[in-house]
Parts: C-alpha cells; structure tokens; sequence
C-alpha cells in the first residue's frame, strides 16, 4: 500500500471516530484546534495531494464505509426505562 493510501486510511479513521469531516482545512482548523493526528496536517497530507478537496474524495474513495460513518454518525436509541407494572397500579390506587 502506497503512503498517501495509508494516510487517507488513518485519516478516515479519525474522521470516523470524530464523526464529522470537514469541509475545508480551515474549518478543520477551528473546529478541532487541539489533538488531530499528523495524518490530517496540511504538511502530512500536502505532500501527496494538491487541495484538500482533492485529499477528502481519496478519503471517501478508499474508506467508503469509514467516510459513511463519519457523515452520519450512529444515533444512539434512547433507552426505555421499564416500568414496574405494580409501580402504575400503586400510583393510580394512592390517587384515588
């Protein structure tokens, strides 16, 4: 695997994990100042693609199923409280 695939890969990952990818560098820039992985630099990523643009298609292209994640991340069910039967008749009888 070449390295500009392995650095798309990782940053797909990352994407994945994040939920969301950016839709320019400068957003990214603003919206995740601290803790991006080297992968998603402008320095690491430059070398091997000429826009971000550009970066963000191979992205999609080789981690299909990574990029889905990331556009749309998997909603949590809300979780019932289940309800003790006795609990609704006890409630009803002490109204009375």
């Amino acid at each position: 695997m070449r390295a500009k695939d392995k650095i798309a890969i990782k940053a797909a990952l990352w994407f994945a994990e994040i939920g969301d990818i950016p839709k320019t560098y400068r957003a990214l820039k603003e919206d995740y100042p601290k803790g991006k992985p080297d992968v998603v630099l402008r320095r690491t990523w430059g070398k091997f693609y000429r826009s971000w643009d550009v970066f963000i298609d191979q992205v999609s292209k080789l981690a299909p199923e990574l990029s889905a994640i990331a556009q749309e991340p998997v909603q949590d069910e809300p979780v019932e409280e289940s309800k003790d039967p006795l609990e609704a008749l006890r409630a009803s009888t002490v109204e009375k």
